[in-house]
């Protein structure tokens, strides 16, 4: 099963053309995929790069929803 990282880098395009829209190097958003998340600071230009790729992403896409869950109780 793929992390949600990879499951986010895959839907908005792949690694490269990901790290080319937030102007990042390709070893950063591998090392999302490796890690299994994409860090805090880095979220916001996600979602914005979602947005100019009219790829359907929100906030939650980040969170396992077992663990929102569980942080809800």
């Amino acid at each position: 099963m793929a992390s949600r990282a990879a499951e986010i880098v895959q839907k908005l395009g792949g690694t490269r053309p990901l790290a080319a829209a937030l102007r990042l190097p390709v070893s950063t958003v591998q090392s999302w995929k490796r890690a299994g998340h994409i860090p805090a600071r880095h979220q916001e230009a996600v979602l914005r790069a979602a947005v100019a790729l009219n790829v359907a992403l929100g906030p939650d896409a980040f969170f396992d929803p077992a663990v929102v869950e569980r942080a809800r109780t």
